[in-house]
């Protein structure tokens, strides 16, 4: 869901991504505009003033040392790093291109020493199939329980694909009808097993789609007009027909109301920080919102939330996220290298009592996996989005296209 794909088409846009490696050679910083270096500052002193309350230091640490590098200020920006990794949970700093002038330096080399011994490599999950439409650039993934196939979104060529589980792909929704924007979160609805998608463009364009099991287009919604720019991301599904998709720019979150069918501004508690996952509870009572911080939970019927509280292990920065079994389950991929990791709740669903990486720096979680879908007690993922690989809405280099890589890992 992925150090965050659209965070990679802006590094990508930047000139920055590419060849990043550990111990790799410093680079200069690119000179960040004036209306970004006001923007970020503005965003920091709001970052700033959550520390004394928020639930995870280090997430907001996190995003306060990402502004200033991005600002230019990179001797701050390892300040507010040192804090953060040196709560040991779980953040890397180490493939991030916007740190790349730090490299060499032997407080930032000593960070990501640190983390790399702190958190090993893991290594549970196995492929369990591949796509062999290279150029798919996929996001979204989601399984069907009811007639036991997965359906998969492209970014490029704006189409959803239906797969069998023994890897047989045919489209769902073929490219080029009905000019669909590029196709992000899927996820099925859990009374007619129809296909929800929320879908967005580069410039700022975006649509909750809906789509039957034939492929026919049943609707699609664009969010109210409030003039700013919409980056629709992930979507989900409630069994009374209420649908509910983040939007990461204007960083928000809208709900679908199923008798109107409208789209309109979903409120709950603090601020959101650029959401991306979001899951419902097996009993549509709790939904969970990933941002940047972390998670919260909704309770549907009382409106109160909740900023989850990790038991170590950040939640901050979750790509993909799902409920299996009283735990959340998530891709979680923009704290570093990408990993797929279980959080156990507590009964009342306020906090994390146990956490279990299932997969971390393996060969199936170092190619931006983004998100996935449960079938059973399995957990199916996207290894290699290649989201690296697309920019503008074209393929930067096609010679390094691969098949999609679809991994599998037994959950707990």
């Amino acid at each position: 869901m992925r150090r965050k794909t659209k965070f990679i088409r802006g590094v990508v846009a930047a000139g920055l991504l590419g060849g990043l490696a550990f111990g790799e050679a410093p680079t200069p910083a690119p000179t960040p505009s004036p209306e970004l270096v006001a923007r970020l500052r503005a965003e920091t002193a709001e970052l700033e003033a959550l520390l004394p309350s928020v639930v995870d230091r280090g997430a907001v640490l996190c995003s306060i040392a990402r502004n200033l590098a991005d600002s230019g200020n990179l001797a701050g920006a390892l300040v507010q790093l040192k804090q953060c990794v040196e709560l040991d949970e779980g953040f890397d700093p180490s493939i991030s291109p916007r740190y790349r002038p730090l490299h060499g330096n032997p407080e930032y080399e000593a960070l990501v020493a640190r983390v790399r011994a702190k958190f090993p490599p893991v290594s549970h999950a196995r492929l369990a199939f591949k796509v062999p439409e290279k150029d798919l650039i996929p996001e979204g993934l989601a399984f069907d329980q009811r007639n036991g196939v997965f359906y998969m979104g492209s970014i490029y060529r704006c189409k959803i694909v239906k797969i069998t589980r023994d890897g047989k792909v045919s489209d769902l929704f073929p490219a080029g009808r009905d000019k669909l924007l590029p196709i992000v979160g899927v996820r099925v609805d859990p009374s007619d097993a129809t296909v929800w998608a929320a879908t967005s463009d580069d410039d700022g364009h975006s649509e909750l789609i809906h789509v039957d099991r034939l492929g026919h287009l049943l609707g699609r919604y664009a969010p109210p007009a409030t003039g700013e720019k919409s980056d629709f991301n992930d979507v989900a599904v409630r069994q009374n027909g209420e649908v509910f998709v983040t939007d990461y720019s204007p960083s928000r979150v809208y709900r679908l109301d199923p008798a109107r069918r409208t789209l309109s501004n979903f409120v709950a508690g603090r601020k959101f920080w650029h959401p991306n996952g979001i899951a419902f509870s097996d009993d549509f009572a709790s939904l969970f919102v990933a941002d940047d911080l972390g998670v919260r939970r909704i309770d549907l019927s009382t409106g109160a939330t909740h900023d989850i509280v990790p038991s170590k292990d950040t939640l901050s920065r979750i790509d993909g996220l799902y409920w299996h079994r009283g735990s959340l389950v998530a891709v979680q991929n923009g704290i570093g290298p990408a990993r797929v990791v279980v959080f156990r709740l507590s009964a009342d669903q306020n906090r994390v009592t146990e956490t279990t990486v299932l997969d971390y720096r393996s060969p199936l979680t170092d190619a931006t996996p983004t998100t996935g879908a449960i079938a059973g007690d399995d957990f199916y993922f996207i290894s290699n989005s290649q989201v690296d690989n697309i920019q503008d809405g074209k393929i930067v280099d096609p010679s390094k296209l691969r098949p999609i890589q679809i991994g599998v890992v037994r959950l707990p």
